[in-house]
């Protein structure tokens, strides 16, 4: 029996295997769960990966998606807390404190509930205080929010004029005017 075989029968050898990738290949941080894109070069292998993971209920979709030409699957935030218990933690310190994050926010629901400060206030009050530019993740661990959150945040800031914004090569950061 393969390895391949191996994985997609014993839940603790696929967690063991898919940890790993998605420490390396997976998009992660930054993200509200982890998601593996891949050309059409590395489909068969993409197709493995997905298949392990669909067998032990860690995935999003029941199929692959197609964006711009590239194919992608997500671990579901249940799927990565599974993988995360038997095989964790990461090589990657950061990449540890955003599961943290991941794991927190399950199930709760955005930013802003009635009775509460909208998630628009918080960013503002985090800008303010720290006083320099900041990226997305950077302010999602210092709010305890998810990406979606506060990036619909910032694009409301952004709008009403409240906010600049400097991206640099692919990296993104705000700061308060």
């Amino acid at each position: 029996m393969g390895i391949y075989e191996e994985a997609f029968e014993s839940k603790y050898i696929a967690a063991k295997i898919i940890l790993p990738l998605i420490e390396f290949e997976f998009g992660f941080k930054g993200l509200d769960s982890p998601e593996l894109i891949q050309s059409v070069v590395n489909i068969t292998q993409l197709q493995k990966i997905f298949s392990i993971c669909q067998k032990h209920n860690w995935v999003t979709f029941s199929e692959i998606k197609n964006k711009g030409g590239n194919f992608y699957f997500r671990i579901s935030k249940s799927g990565f807390l599974d993988i995360y218990k038997i095989a964790g933690p990461f090589a990657d310190p950061e990449k540890n404190v955003w599961s943290e994050l991941l794991f927190e926010r399950m199930g709760k629901k955005g930013g802003y509930r009635r009775g509460l400060k909208q998630t628009e206030l918080k960013v503002t009050e985090v800008l303010k205080k720290e006083k320099t530019w900041m990226s997305v993740n950077q302010i999602c661990l210092n709010l305890r929010l998810l990406p979606s959150v506060v990036r619909n945040a910032l694009r409301n800031l952004q709008k009403d004029g409240k906010l600049r914004k400097l991206k640099t090569g692919k990296a993104i950061f705000w700061k308060i005017i």
